[in-house]
């Protein structure tokens, strides 16, 4: 099913209108959608009198017109516009901002003066004259209500009515897929921050098992060196050799064998200590420092990570409440099914994963 515009609805909707035919007589067409306009209205939104003047593209965005031409004295044009009044602002939907917008058309780009357009709306003044006495009366021309009361037919206002429920069950949709996708893009940058930390921790793991057995082989050769100088002290204090200490008869003591390995040990971690790092083990000792300062780079990002999830889920979980009972109020009309049937080989299986 085609998409149907703001620019298809707003020429359905006022292609009767007296501006606008008003205006498509002065060949002032072209003015009709500027870019800001088809950007910025939308059915279901309502806006001030300043947002209102950027939309229509008034000089300067200046709101002093549009408060103007809807004074007190100007009854007719604001009968015409339908504009709301709250407090001290005007307020607009898509349909009184259009009006609004096809009388500047008319005031700024076709020279006419709102006496002018008044006249095409309707609320002609004239001066009649009885017995000499001068009084006035409304003589209402009002086409547009002529014609509206013509074509405003019941069969009319379905088709309207339908079309612009059409314009918003789209708009309302692809709300729904970009909350969806944005959830689950947040839950892509969890999944990648999960599995990136785990990856660290690997190479952290890898990286200080490399230097425990670095230092495991120079422990190895120094405890090596410090078990033979144990042996030539034990051969200093009267012992000819280690096999005479160990079974000699007459030694004065026996050899505490714990002791002895206990003071080799000690020794070697000393020696081991006070010794220059090799290279080696200079470069795996940056390898871990560098690791270390990573994964706490990215253990900074967790919780931002978590929370951006909860937030793009709560939002998509809450409009998708919404769109359900739009979209079940609308089930008896036609293009709801034919919608939901056009989006079957596109759309996505909405699934809610436990978080973590």
């Amino acid at each position: 099913m085609s998409k149907i515009s703001m620019k298809e609805i707003l020429t359905e909707t006022f292609k009767d209108d007296v501006l606008w035919r008003q205006i498509h007589n002065l060949n002032l067409e072209d003015y009709l959608f500027p870019e800001s306009l088809l950007k910025e209205l939308h059915l279901e939104d309502t806006y001030y009198t300043s947002k209102a003047a950027a939309i229509i593209g008034l000089p300067d965005n200046d709101a002093q017109p549009i408060r103007n031409n809807l004074a007190e004295g100007r009854k007719n044009v604001r009968e015409y516009v339908q504009a709301t009044r709250t407090s001290r602002q005007w307020t607009f939907d898509y349909k009184s901002l259009f009006r609004m917008h096809m009388y500047f058309i008319l005031n700024l780009k076709g020279n006419m003066s709102p006496k002018e357009i008044s006249h095409y709306l309707g609320n002609e003044v004239e001066e009649i004259v009885t017995d000499g006495n001068s009084k006035r009366r409304s003589n209402v021309i009002n086409e547009k209500r002529e014609l509206s009361s013509s074509s405003n037919s019941s069969k009319y206002d379905e088709r309207l009515e339908k079309i612009e429920n059409q314009l918003i069950y789209q708009n309302q949709l692809n709300r729904l897929l970009t909350l969806k996708q944005e959830y689950e893009e947040a839950s892509r940058k969890v999944t990648d921050w999960e599995l990136l930390m785990e990856f660290v921790n690997y190479q952290l793991e890898i990286a200080e098992m490399k230097r425990r057995e670095i230092r495991s082989e120079k422990k190895q050769l120094e405890l090596v060196k410090e078990t033979f100088k144990k042996i030539d002290q034990m051969n200093e204090n009267n012992r000819p050799s280690l096999l005479k200490a160990i079974f000699s008869k007459n030694t004065a003591g026996p050899v505490d064998y714990d002791k002895t390995f206990a003071e080799v040990a000690a020794a070697s971690e000393v020696n081991l200590d006070k010794q220059s790092p090799s290279q080696e083990l200079t470069d795996i000792n940056y390898e871990i420092e560098k690791l270390k300062e990573k994964k706490k780079n990215i253990e900074n990002d967790k919780e931002d990570l978590a929370k951006n999830r909860t937030n793009k889920k709560e939002a998509y979980e809450n409009f998708k409440t919404q769109f359900d009972y739009f979209e079940k109020k609308l089930k008896a009309t036609s293009f709801v099914e034919e919608a939901s049937q056009s989006r079957i080989n596109d759309s996505y299986t909405i699934e809610y994963n436990d978080e973590k």
